[in-house]
């Protein structure tokens, strides 16, 4: 019987936490902070989704989102402005942005193949560890890096 207590006991603990899934840290919007330069990374819905912020300084964002086991099926810009400088070549999505909208807006959406992508992200031409991914935001310490849903 108390076995079965702490049982219990443990499944109304883990169904009280929050909604972060560290078996999915990927999965879910963060709370962009325009302030922080860098990219916004999540996944929601099969999409994954890259914002950028410029902290209010001028900055270059250039990189590509490529699928793991296959290409790209589907590109969202954010701005229908961005067109011209993020697009679909070849099996992967490559974007050059300059001096993005301060409130995070600038990025894109993409479905991929297969779900898992590869990042190439820099910054002003370096690539960078200003990469935040899920809703926590972790940081990531590399602008190259693949990840599954």
């Amino acid at each position: 019987m108390r076995g079965a207590s702490i049982l219990v006991g443990a499944a109304l603990l883990a169904a009280a936490c929050g909604t972060f899934d560290p078996k999915h840290p990927l999965i879910g919007r963060p709370e962009i902070d325009a302030a922080q330069p860098g990219y916004w990374i999540w996944i929601s819905d099969g999409m994954w989704h890259l914002r950028i912020t410029p902290a209010g300084r001028a900055h270059r964002f250039q990189g590509s989102l490529a699928g793991v086991a296959g290409g790209v099926a589907e590109l969202k810009p954010t701005r229908p402005e961005l067109k011209d400088q993020i697009a679909l070549v070849g099996d992967s999505v490559q974007f050059d942005v300059e001096n993005p909208a301060a409130d995070g807006s600038a990025g894109f959406d993409a479905r991929v193949a297969g779900g898992c992508a590869r990042f190439e992200l820099l910054v002003d031409r370096r690539k960078t560890a200003e990469v935040r991914l899920g809703p926590r935001a972790m940081q990531t310490h590399h602008g190259s890096f693949e990840r599954c849903p």
